[in-house]
């Protein structure tokens, strides 16, 4: 599509997986919330058949070894660690979606104000100077 052409399309804000909470009752929904949980950008707290439950950020899913690698926060510091993949009651999008929002419009009209702002500057310095 030009460039000219995407400023009349409608611009859509993706909805964020925050707060949601997922419960797979299939192998595939597992899959798919596996994915969900990798590609999100913020914490998800696992919540396994057995009672227990991991909070962190899902760096890798191995779905050949079935196993999470987890960036698990305890105080302030995270660790690396492995989890099953299998297993799983629930998946919750706990932490914020650390990227939610921040598009490359968003990009575009910040930079464009903080070029205003140093065009402004620079005029101000001119004129105190007598150039202006």
């Amino acid at each position: 599509m030009p460039q000219a052409d995407k400023q009349d399309v409608p611009l859509h804000k993706p909805e964020t997986l925050e707060g949601q909470i997922l419960t797979p009752t299939t192998p595939d929904e597992l899959t798919e919330a596996l994915r969900l949980a990798f590609d999100y950008r913020g914490d998800v707290t696992l919540h396994y058949n057995d009672g227990t439950s991991v909070t962190g950020f899902v760096s890798n899913h191995d779905p050949v070894r079935a196993v999470l690698d987890i960036f698990v926060t305890e105080g302030r510091t995270s660790e690396l660690r492995e989890f099953p993949a299998t297993g799983l009651a629930r998946v919750e999008f706990t932490g914020p979606d650390t990227a939610f929002g921040k598009s490359w419009d968003d990009w575009t009209k910040k930079s464009q104000a903080l070029r205003e702002l140093e065009a402004q500057r620079l005029r101000e310095e001119a004129a105190k100077l007598g150039h202006l």
